[in-house]
């Protein structure tokens, strides 16, 4: 889809600490936030991965700067009771429901996930990953 909408998608950072994760949730979570993301993109931006290494844990953190979310959608987000039906830039649909999925992944493998959105200018998801000592 990146390819059809001309979005380049840019890794920053990189960081040699480790963790015990299920990569298989973990790479689940990424794909879904890097989608959304390009979902949600205008043709011929940038999405940016960003990782850092605060000590404790290794914040991965995807940047776009596409539509963002209204307040009043922000407060529906990672409730399951309040799903609701979105459409990206090129009428792509979504459901709320990868996020839902996210959270889930990200707290069994001893993270939390948060994001800021600001509407018309885009948003960032955040997940954190407990480094192992």
């Amino acid at each position: 889809v990146s390819e059809l909408k001309n979005i380049s998608i840019l890794l920053e950072g990189n960081t040699p600490a480790k963790a015990r994760i299920d990569q298989d949730m973990i790479k689940t979570v990424l794909r879904n936030l890097v989608s959304n993301a390009v979902k949600f993109s205008k043709q011929g931006t940038k999405v940016i991965v960003k990782i850092e290494d605060t000590g404790d844990s290794v914040v991965i953190s995807v940047i776009d700067k596409g539509e963002g979310i209204s307040e009043e959608n922000q407060k529906r987000l990672f409730k399951s009771d309040s799903h609701f039906t979105s459409f990206g830039t090129e009428n792509e649909e979504g459901s709320g429901l990868g996020l839902l999925l996210c959270k889930e992944f990200v707290t069994r493998n001893g993270g939390k996930i948060w994001f800021t959105s600001k509407q018309g200018e885009g948003s960032v998801f955040n997940f954190d990953i407990p480094v192992q000592k």
